[in-house]
């Protein structure tokens, strides 16, 4: 009976530490759900489960009813014989610097569970890194370098605060499952259909509109848009927010639309140009016509002008003629009246 006294005694306080700390904002509510599963009530407080290398150093002060929770790590932590480091329930609020260390070893990464407000660019460092769970943090966006991560075939980040995603995701060529679930998410972007191994893309519980067509060119298996913004039921039914087949058939539809759309929008501006084009050509040949009949009245005026002086040339043939005449005539008469007079 003594030892069921003290362990309830010590369940007991154990459950105000972790209220207070709460309280205290070192846990949300979710941690100190799942930390249920992880805190065993002994002694000393300790991690269930976590390997010798990850064990933490619990420091507990009592003042009181002031209760507060210290949690200091043991500076040997690396990658275990597979190349993985778990690093959750930690409340880091900045990932060490030593994790980058292991980056010619670290081949999946979890530091879910943590109060991360940004993850740094220098992650781009991990270059063989195959799996990054950086879920249940306080992150509002994703950095660009992630694309970096050549290797990178699961991403988890479900369960932040991100508003947006980096165009430079798409440029994962070999990410085979996303999970941004639970996030504030209003559009993806459409690189991410540069994802060509894309299979399992989880993107329940955000505010999405609408869907980027770009997907309808992957072979999904699994698509989840469940409880998202009303709009997205304008295009997609409830019925078949998690029915991937269904999601990819309708975008395949919407997508052939567009490109339709998209053809006649560049039919019309050819049109338009040609019909441009058409107008100048014909401004130019009204010009040209303008410029030709200008040229026919100062044609008809000279001609005009030609023909008064061809009328009076012929006058003039005409009157020297006559007046030639007349001069021979008067020549003869001239010289028979010398004959007679002689």
């Amino acid at each position: 009976m003594g030892v069921d006294r003290a362990e309830n005694e010590d369940q007991t306080r154990i459950a105000r530490a972790i209220i207070l700390a709460t309280r205290m904002g070192w846990f949300s509510l979710n941690h100190f759900i799942k930390s249920l599963y992880y805190i065993a009530i002994s002694e000393c407080l300790q991690c269930a489960g976590v390997p010798c290398n990850k064990k933490k150093d619990y420091r507990r002060q009592f003042s009181n009813d002031n209760i507060t929770v210290k949690m200091e790590d043991y500076e040997d932590y690396e990658p275990d014989n597979e190349g993985s480091l778990e690093l959750r329930y930690l409340g880091w609020s900045s990932l060490e610097p030593k994790v980058l260390q292991f980056a010619n070893r670290l081949l999946c990464l979890d530091i879910s569970f943590n109060q991360l407000p940004s993850i740094p660019r220098e992650i781009s460092s991990l270059a063989i890194l195959t799996e990054l769970d950086i879920s249940c943090n306080k992150l509002q966006s994703l950095p660009s370098e992630l694309s970096s991560l050549s290797w990178l075939r699961i991403l988890k980040a479900n369960g932040n605060q991100l508003c947006n995603l980096p165009q430079s995701l798409g440029q994962l060529k070999k990410l085979e499952t996303i999970n941004l679930s639970e996030n504030l998410l209003t559009s993806i972007p459409q690189e991410i259909a540069g994802c060509s191994s894309l299979q399992t893309v989880l993107l329940q519980n955000n505010d999405l509109k609408r869907l980027p067509l770009s997907l309808s060119a992957l072979e999904l298996k699994q698509l989840d848009v469940s409880n998202n913004n009303q709009a997205l039921l304008s295009t997609l039914p409830a019925a078949i927010h998690s029915d991937a087949n269904s999601i990819l058939w309708i975008l395949r539809l919407q997508q052939e639309k567009s490109n339709c759309i998209e053809n006649l929008k560049q039919d019309i501006k050819l049109l338009q140009r040609e019909n441009m084009y058409t107008e100048q050509q014909l401004t130019k040949a009204k010009d040209q016509v303008s410029l030709l009949q200008e040229k026919k009245t100062t044609l008809e005026q000279e001609m005009d002008s030609v023909r008064t002086f061809l009328t009076l040339r012929n006058h003039y043939r005409e009157f020297r003629l006559r007046l030639s005449l007349l001069w021979q005539e008067c020549k003869r008469a001239w010289q028979l009246r010398q004959v007679r007079d002689g």
